[in-house]
């Protein structure tokens, strides 16, 4: 709680009746004070007035040193007893020397309680010179303390060998009864039935000489029903030459209801603060002062796990605690508030996004404390990551779209130009061509609208993979034929290649389970790339076997210009070619096929390469698999 700067500044928040508890608290007939770590944190009129002591001084000082030397000893003894007892519903007297010297009697009752999430005491005290020079009035002169306490605004009363030997005006006013009434009946039997009890214990133990405590607070319940509070003080005097017991008392109703509305207000901001959807701390030092249940929950930890703990443990690293701290306490410092977005370390491990807000206790002064609100971002954080791949992937499909445009207008142009001239020759000069030469320019045709053909093919199943639509469809299979009927397909569009290709897959086993039509798009492409990428010829190898009877490896391997090593992980990609492919027609679709038919196989794929000495690829496939996919 910041300190206020007048005795008017209590903050009651979440409480309807704020205004009224203030007034109640500044209005009391009883000075209050709120002590925390030994210095004074508030301070109603009635404690400026009754101490004499301006409020900028009393604000922030140990209260111990007011009190009279002899006394100081007792108070600190007090304030000790209050950590194993803080409710001790007593009170006691204590002598204050004022600024103007002069000493005067307090009577002092605290009690712990809760204050901006830390313990404080909170302390109600009168004035009590007056009464306590009554008693010793009382014992130099019966007549003249009947003469002060008539006059008295305290309730007074004697008690000798259980009768009423005197009563004041002001106890009788006090209690709804007349002087007569009071003297004949007492007010016994308006005690509350709940602190009969209580009282005619002490009672008892006073008058067998036991040390009991000398001021109490009970409730009388009156006639009407009303439950009002009175704070009592009771001594041992001489009367008439014989013991009796003095009693004197005020009603502190009002402050008693101003406690439990202020009680309220504490339990109501409490309840409030913890069911708060944002996670809330006070950290003084860097070191946690008080947390909010949902912080607790967001880091999970527990309320008492997180107390007095410093923050380090919710970063990575010291260095990073450090440097953050300077960056936060210098802001603070400028700014009284700092904002940013940081990812924290969860109790498990697990990393949290929140949006860290700070706000200095006292203006300027971080060091005198922050209260931190803490944000779970990590879905909002999420849902940013998920629309940056999304972008990115757009990205990557225009870069696609835009490599597809380039790619078919070029291979579409040469069979297209083919077959424009093809068909010009035989409009124009049919008659003098020979029936060979007829039969060339039609091949050309034939060729270019086969060349347009297998690259439309190969779009449309890039298509239909992408989409999920490309279907497996194992089916028995004779490799060996069939490998057979794939090279000869493979040569006779490659009759004019100097390259040798050398065959063996004697030691596959027959039948076997696979999608034939899968496999030619796997190693009609892989030929075919063996030949069309070594344009001076040398040797190529197309290998199967299965080494273990789980397994079939095929090898396709030759001698040409090979892969650059930096872009053998885009090889796959669709449209991509390697930078070193000059004029060698292509579209850069072939891989992407390949890599796609051996997936549906649940295979895999293999390249090593090396520029101008070749490349291998080696396919591995499950043997017999009973897999279906779409």
């Amino acid at each position: 709680m910041t300190s206020p700067s007048t005795t008017s500044s209590v903050d009651l928040p979440g409480y309807n009746s704020q205004e009224q508890c203030r007034q109640v608290v500044e209005n009391l007939a009883e000075g209050l004070f709120v002590v925390q770590d030994d210095r004074v944190v508030f301070a109603n009129r009635m404690a400026v007035d009754i101490l004499r002591i301006p409020l900028h001084k009393l604000m922030g000082a140990d209260p111990v040193v007011w009190l009279h030397p002899e006394d100081q000893p007792r108070a600190l003894a007090l304030r000790a007893a209050l950590q194993s007892h803080p409710d001790p519903h007593a009170n006691e007297e204590l002598r204050h020397i004022g600024q103007d010297g002069v000493v005067r009697w307090l009577s002092v009752r605290p009690r712990v309680v809760p204050w901006e999430g830390k313990p404080a005491t909170l302390t109600y005290f009168t004035e009590v010179t007056e009464q306590r020079a009554m008693v010793e009035a009382l014992r130099h002169s019966e007549e003249r303390y009947r003469l002060v306490v008539e006059h008295s605004g305290e309730g007074m009363l004697v008690v000798q060998d259980g009768h009423f030997a005197f009563v004041n005006r002001r106890a009788a006013e006090l209690l709804h009864m007349d002087k007569e009434e009071l003297m004949r009946k007492g007010y016994l039997h308006l005690i509350h039935p709940d602190d009969r009890a209580m009282v005619d214990e002490r009672r008892r133990r006073r008058l067998a000489g036991e040390d009991v405590p000398n001021r109490y607070e009970i409730r009388l319940l009156m006639p009407d029903g009303m439950v009002r509070w009175l704070d009592i003080g009771v001594t041992l005097v001489p009367w008439d030459g014989a013991g009796a017991t003095l009693t004197f008392f005020s009603d502190i109703t009002e402050r008693k209801v101003a406690d439990a509305a202020l009680q309220r207000t504490w339990a109501e901001r409490e309840a409030l603060l913890n069911t708060a959807l944002v996670g809330m701390a006070l950290v003084k030092g860097r070191t946690i002062q008080w947390t909010n249940r949902r912080i607790a929950d967001m880091l999970g930890y527990t309320d008492t796990q997180l107390l007095g703990k410093s923050t380090e443990f919710l970063y990575d690293s010291h260095t990073e605690w450090e440097e953050l701290g300077r960056i936060q306490h210098a802001a603070l410092a400028a700014h009284s508030t700092y904002s940013h977005e940081r990812a924290l370390r969860r109790c498990d491990g697990r990393m949290l996004w929140v949006q860290m807000d700070g706000q200095c206790v006292e203006p300027f002064q971080p060091d005198a404390g922050v209260i931190w609100t803490l944000l779970d971002i990590t879905e909002r954080r999420q849902a940013e990551l998920e629309t940056h791949r999304a972008l990115a992937q757009q990205k990557e499909l225009n870069e696609l779209r835009s490599r597809f445009v380039a790619m078919t207008s070029h291979e579409f142009r040469t069979p297209l130009a083919a077959i424009l001239s093809s068909v010009e020759l035989l409009t124009h000069y049919s008659e003098r061509l020979s029936g060979k030469d007829r039969q060339d320019v039609l091949h050309t045709i034939q060729d270019s609208v086969h060349r347009m053909t297998h690259m439309l093919d190969r779009v449309l199943m890039l298509g239909r993979s992408d989409a999920g639509m490309l279907e497996f469809k194992p089916a028995p299979l004779n490799l060996k034929t069939w490998c057979q009927t794939l090279v000869d397909d493979v040569q006779a569009q490659w009759r004019s290649s100097q390259c040798t290709l050398h065959t063996d897959w004697s030691l596959l086993p027959e039948p076997v389970l696979a999608d034939e039509k899968l496999l030619r798009h796997i190693f009609s492409n892989l030929l075919t790339n063996a030949f069309k990428y070594s344009p001076q010829g040398g040797e190529i190898r197309f290998t199967a076997h299965a080494p273990n009877n789980k397994e079939l490896v095929f090898v396709v391997q030759d001698q040409g210009i090979g892969i650059p090593a930096a872009e053998i992980d885009h090889l796959f990609d669709s449209f991509h070619r390697a930078s070193n492919v000059g004029h060698i027609a292509g579209t850069g679709l072939g891989l992407a096929i390949v890599k796609t038919a051996v997936q549906l196989h649940q295979g895999r794929i293999e390249v090593e390469s090396s520029v101008n000495h070749g490349t291998r690829f080696t396919v591995v496939l499950p043997l017999g698999t009973q897999h279906e996919a779409t």
